[in-house]
């Protein structure tokens, strides 16, 4: 692979290169700075040169590997693990997050009992989780490093045979193409059986119980380890399948779409109650819960948007360059009759991290040697901007390629709004423009072909460079405007222009500088409150992307495939539901009998027996249960 590739490769730069360190390392003229090192390289073998030269030049010209133009916008690679053929290190935080500076306290607790088989009987089993739900959550709420802790409640009419009582912590992911995966984490806690001696005064060294539990009121508390921040994955592709990776712990999922994909990652605690004798029938029961990760965006030092003062400086390939994540895109169509094609970046600043209420600001910069392109497309009418949620439901979620954009359901959350830079922000309570037409030249009948007449061949690949030869047709229907074919760039007739070349060569390479047509624009959009914070996990992933949409009535959009030009740039999403607490002022111990519990319960009154609580441990093994195991698709 030449070292012109090492250049062009996204994000990496070259170990020999000498680029411009104040512009992308993709653009176009930190390339020809390359090129020209290479050139003029006395210490390189005349074989090595030949390689670079004649990969640059096929670059040029598209008769080889390519440059792409500034079409689709990256996918994104936001979260996306570092791999590790061993263990993988401990996490670092996502850059711009910081945890949470405090342990709170439970707030509320939530009661679930198990629904007697027989219409006639009463519940006798239940259990209350006390946790951080807000008060009109049906489920309870758990978020970094918390100690899942409750109760569980039993009322005995008469003695039974019960031998264990356990709770158990299960935390699942499950699609349509990963069933019978194996848990990601399991906690289990024994909160009576037999070793423990009589439930009914339980004291240490007291011996095993025998005979039948008493009847009677029993509460039985417990408390489970600290959840886990992270947890490892592995490696989605298959030849690469023992690498592994860490993300953070996910939280809590569902996902649904008719005919391609189902999944969801669940978080359950369960109560087995083990019964003796051949007849005897066990007895379980679950409760969902909720997991959501907590961060806080860290402050944002503003800085401007980066000086290019020509499009050759712009990145082929999403960089961050001054403070600025900037995302190249593009796209061509049709302006009435003739074939116009636009480039563009959007930028936005680093690190791209938001949560709800913050202000996410944006500026969009557009290109196009059509000024009547320019007109109509660069117009704030003409651009719709959007926050969206994106859900991916591809294998390669965690290591995103072409399919992760394909397998995605996207949703629209909040619109957004844009202005021209030169005529300033407006108001917030300006409506918002409409999509103004523009006028567009009388069409022309198509001129007899002359068979001197020279014609423009433009490589496909890239708009760098423009080689001119001589041919026996008339120029090629389909040139853009802006390109070889204009006669604002250059002219084949022309007595200084050089004969082609019968080799590659890097002289004059680009000497044509392209019409600096470009229009700036700024917008900004409000982020609102989402139901999920950004993660990705096995086959599953939820991103949220600055979407803008840019179309013309008059214009008629040919690629990249789509209803208009496309543009978007992820963002990051944390939740911060205590952000707004000042420091010190969060409540850190509660006596949990006094919080308030939602959800049917099994009563207790001052004459119940109140057992000793139980500390529960990670464990390996299977939790038994009757439960039928998802085995098919959908």
């Amino acid at each position: 692979m030449s070292l012109l590739r090492d250049v062009l490769k996204r994000g990496k730069p070259s170990s020999n290169g000498s680029g411009d360190g104040n512009l992308p390392l993709s653009s176009k003229r930190n390339v020809k700075s390359y090129a020209s090192s290479v050139k003029s390289s006395g210490g390189a073998s005349m074989r090595s040169l030949a390689e670079s030269i004649s990969s640059f030049y096929s670059t040029l010209t598209g008769s080889g590997p390519r440059v792409p133009k500034r079409r689709r916008a990256d996918f994104s690679r936001l979260g996306v693990p570092e791999w590790y053929a061993d263990d993988p290190p401990d996490l670092q935080a996502m850059p711009g997050t910081a945890g949470l500076s405090e342990t709170l306290a439970f707030s509320i607790g939530h009661s679930t009992v198990m629904h007697p088989t027989d219409a006639n009987m009463k519940s006798w089993l239940g259990v209350v989780l006390y946790s951080h739900a807000p008060p009109t959550n049906p489920m309870p709420m758990y978020h970094n490093g918390d100690k899942i802790a409750g109760e569980v409640r039993m009322i005995l009419e008469k003695p039974e045979s019960l031998s264990s009582i356990d709770v158990w912590f299960v935390l699942k992911s499950d699609s349509v193409i990963d069933t019978l995966k194996p848990p990601i984490l399991t906690m289990t806690v024994n909160v009576w059986n037999r070793k423990k001696g009589d439930p009914s005064a339980v004291k240490a060294g007291s011996g095993p119980f025998k005979g039948k539990f008493p009847e009677g009121t029993f509460v039985f508390p417990f408390e489970f380890p600290a959840l886990p921040n992270d947890t490892v994955v592995k490696h989605p592709d298959e030849e690469r399948r023992k690498n592994k990776g860490r993300v953070p712990l996910p939280p809590t999922y569902f996902f649904s779409s008719v005919g391609s994909f189902s999944g969801n990652i669940k978080y359950t605690i369960g109560v087995n109650v083990s019964r003796e004798g051949l007849t005897a029938i066990d007895e379980e029961f679950d409760v969902d819960v909720q997991y959501l990760p907590l961060a806080r965006p860290l402050p944002r030092v503003r800085t401007p948007f980066p000086f290019l003062s020509t499009r050759e400086d712009w990145p082929f390939a999403r960089e961050v360059v001054g403070g600025w994540t900037l995302t190249p895109f593009g796209g061509r169509g049709r302006l009435g009759e003739e074939l116009v094609e636009m480039e563009g970046i959007l930028g936005i600043q680093e690190p791209a991290v938001y949560t709800a209420g913050q202000t996410l600001e944006f500026s969009l910069m557009l290109w196009s040697a059509n000024p009547l392109m320019l007109e109509a497309l660069a117009q704030p009418g003409a651009i719709e901007v959007g926050y969206y949620k994106s859900d991916v439901y591809a294998l390669d979620a965690l290591n995103p390629k072409n399919s992760s954009r394909k397998n995605r359901k996207l949703d629209r959350l909040a619109p957004g709004r844009i202005w021209l830079t030169d005529a300033g922000k407006p108001a917030d309570d300006t409506p918002a423009p409409e999509c103004a037409l523009v006028k567009l030249p009388e069409p022309t009948g198509a001129s007899p072909k002359s068979p001197t007449s020279p014609v423009a061949k433009v490589a496909p690949s890239s708009r760098m460079q423009q080689v001119w030869v001589a041919d026996s047709e008339e120029a090629d229907d389909g040139t853009l405007a802006g390109d070889a074919g204009d006669p604002e760039l250059s002219k084949k007739g022309d007595d200084d222009e050089p004969p082609p070349s019968p080799t590659p060569s890097l002289d004059g390479l680009d000497d044509l500088e392209d019409p600096e047509r470009v229009i700036r624009l700024d917008g900004e959009v409000r982020v609102p409150a989402c139901s999920h914070p950004s993660f990705r996990f096995s086959s599953m992933a939820r991103e949220y992307i600055l979407h803008l949409l840019i179309r013309h009535p008059q214009y008629s959009h040919i690629s990249p495939s789509a209803t208009g030009i496309i543009a978007e740039v992820p963002v990051w999403y944390v939740l911060n539901r205590f952000g707004h607490l000042a420091p010190g002022a969060a409540q850190t111990q509660v006596d949990r009998a006094t919080l308030p519990i939602k959800g049917a319960v099994i009563p207790v009154g001052d004459g119940a027996v109140r057992l000793p609580a139980s500390v529960g441990h990670i464990t390996t093994q299977k939790r038994p249960t009757f439960r039928a195991q998802r085995v098919a698709a959908f």
